[in-house]
């Protein structure tokens, strides 16, 4: 079986970083002396858990100061922001990253990633005991790694044999008041730190948590507050390489962290979490193979965060005339064929940065200028607004515009749904028939529920065979909560449901498994229909977007009573082909659908909160704002 892409690349990676030289290993810590300088490992962590490995993979290894940025984070976590500020700085110190020096003016360690704001954010861990602190600091670091890190004690030992230079710096932080411990107490949790077990995976997944957003892609657990994360990484981007940092910056532009074993820590925000393990050292203190690896990777991968043009997402504009909605016949509706055009639709594809909502909120707003009656901003793909963004779309959809012209938001993600008092609803299609309805001048359409007998499948029927069909399959009303689940693709359907309030989202599966949303149903519509000529389990899901009202007929008797009469089966079939057709010719002239600007893929629709409507338009949470249906 081929292997995976990332993982030929460690292979291939690994191969080159063999013919890298020089360096040596530590050994002003005597347990460090004994490393093997021919050990050679790397590991890429994704976001989602996938670890990949190459070299000595089993190796274990103390982590020294590669320990730090994960416990700077479990500090801020306990303390806040302003109160570290008031413990250890944020700036690169110019000298060694063991120097027995404080900042002059502030008076407190330079950063977290040299050894005095190391031992301060040490002697912060809580407990009454110093096996407590001990605890409370593999805890933290153990929630980053995904599992239970250990001690190696002979490594503690030989640090706490020889750490004098590191009991100069406690001193000297207890006579200036950043400690407040006993600078043994505190240095001892700062030996047991530095000589946690580790090997490259755990390093990965400590990495991949950070680029996570603080959450360990495996276990699902909280290592460190989404706050607290970009602190972490700016001060490792700054600091974390020593006097190597400015040229990493340049060269790799990851955040990072060097411990003198031989790790490397670095960090692919959104991505991925890197580590390598290489024990010769540079005269910095790096690790010379692992700088290497992570150059390397970097380059090769365009991980650098510091070149890379926002992912954007992406959106379509499209008139309204090719977007028809698939609903009811009504009054007006030739009338409508002229008057679409004068609808807009602008849909995003992608999580809306700053940069990204700017450009749809342009659209949007270049639309309503050149005379566009309704604008429609569709979300059904743009599943997250972040929160700089929210700023941009506060401004544009709280500034005044001419009372003739209306914006409806379409599937808004809940950010936007629940912050602002805008017309708006839960697919695309719905939009649509409520940006022509206002077009058409009848205003908000009514929400009144439509009789069984009112469906389109049985619309064909003459009226006193319709009553017959009714009499022999009784209809149920049913009432579905938004994101209730009506039809589940795979089971057998032993009820026709017709829709007579609401909306129903279909969702189909893609050939990987992931949800593609099919369309969805307003009143008139019917679930199930296939299943009276078809005893073939249902082919998709369907899920209510607001409260939705159905009439269930039950299948059995409704097929007893089609069985002598054939002529009416013949009608539905004919009914339910044109049905089917309709829908056909909406998908096939969306895909055709040519944008007036640069174009993504046209977006499907799904289901959302429904914000508060204005100028005219409903208001209600979790009810359709329109009760009229596809045919």
């Amino acid at each position: 079986m081929a292997k995976e892409p990332l993982q030929v690349i460690l292979d291939a990676l690994l191969a080159e970083l063999r013919f890298v030289e020089g360096g040596e290993v530590a050994s002003y810590i005597p347990a460090l002396a004994a490393a093997d300088p021919d050990s050679l490992a790397v590991a890429v962590a994704t976001v989602d858990g996938k670890v990949y490995v190459a070299g000595d993979a089993a190796a274990r290894f103390t982590i020294q100061s590669a320990a730090k940025p994960f416990a700077y984070g479990a500090a801020l976590d306990r303390l806040g922001r302003e109160a570290m500020l008031r413990k250890v700085g944020v700036e690169p110190t110019g000298e060694a990253f063991n120097a027995v020096v404080l900042d002059s003016v502030a008076n407190r360690p330079f950063n977290a990633m040299v050894n005095a704001g190391a031992i301060a954010v040490s002697a912060l861990f809580p407990g009454a005991t110093r096996e407590a602190r001990a605890g409370a600091m593999l805890a933290a670091l153990s929630r980053f790694a995904g599992r239970p890190l250990a001690i190696d004690e002979a490594a503690f030992r030989s640090e706490e044999e020889t750490g004098h230079r590191n009991r100069a710096i406690a001193w000297l932080m207890l006579n200036s008041g950043m400690i407040e411990a006993s600078p043994d107490d505190a240095l001892d949790v700062y030996f047991r730190q530095s000589a946690a077990l580790v090997d490259v995976r755990d390093l990965a997944l400590m990495a991949a948590t950070l680029a996570n957003g603080g959450v360990n892609p495996l276990t699902r657990e909280r290592a460190l507050s989404q706050t607290h994360v970009g602190d972490v990484l700016t001060v490792m981007l700054t600091c974390g390489m020593y006097d190597y940092a400015g040229q990493w910056a340049y060269e790799v532009g990851l955040p990072a962290k060097s411990g003198v074993a031989g790790a490397i820590v670095a960090v692919a925000p959104g991505q991925f979490g890197l580590a390598a393990f290489a024990p010769p050292l540079d005269r910095f203190g790096n690790s010379v193979r692992g700088v290497a690896a992570c150059r390397r990777l970097s380059e090769l991968l365009s991980l650098h965060c510091l070149r890379q043009p926002p992912a954007l997402a992406r959106e379509r504009v499209l008139r309204g005339g090719e977007l028809r909605p698939g609903r009811r016949p009504r009054a007006g509706e030739t009338q409508l064929d002229a008057l679409a055009n004068e609808v807009i639709v602008v849909a995003a594809q992608g999580d809306l940065c700053p940069a990204a909502a700017e450009r749809l909120l342009r659209r949007a707003g270049e639309g309503l200028r050149d005379g566009a009656r309704a604008v429609i901003l569709d979300f059904a793909r743009a599943p997250r607004v972040e929160p700089g963004a929210l700023v941009l779309f506060e401004v544009f959809l709280r500034a005044p515009r001419e009372p003739d012209r209306t914006l409806i938001l379409a599937a808004p993600p809940p950010e936007l749904a629940d912050r602002f008092d805008c017309a708006s609803a839960p697919s695309l299609d719905a939009a649509l028939e409520a940006a022509e309805e206002l077009l058409l001048g009848a205003g908000a359409p009514t929400a009144a529920e439509l009789a069984p007998g009112d469906a389109d499948l049985l619309a064909a029927l003459p009226p006193a065979e319709r009553k017959k069909l009714l009499e022999a399959a009784p209809p149920a009303r049913r009432v579905f909560a938004r994101g209730a689940r009506v039809a589940r693709a795979g089971e057998p359907t032993r009820e026709l449901l017709l829709v007579s309030a609401g909306r129903l989202a279909v969702i189909a599966r893609a050939g990987d498994g992931a949800p593609a949303p099919a369309g969805d149903l307003g009143p008139g519509s019917c679930v199930g229909a296939l299943a009276l000529f078809d005893e073939a389990p249902a082919p998709a899901d369907v899920v209510a977007l607001g409260e939705t009202t159905c009439w269930a007929l039950p299948l059995a008797p409704l097929r007893a009573f089609l069985a002598p009469r054939p002529e009416l089966s013949r009608a539905i079939a004919a009914r339910l082909a044109v049905y089917l057709a309709g829908r056909l010719r909406r998908a096939r002239r969306r895909a055709r659908a040519r944008p007036l600007k640069r174009a993504a893929r046209l977006l499907e629709t799904r289901g959302a909160t429904f914000g508060n409507a204005r100028r005219g338009l409903p208001n209600g949470r979790g009810h359709a704002i329109s009760s009229a249906g596809a045919p």
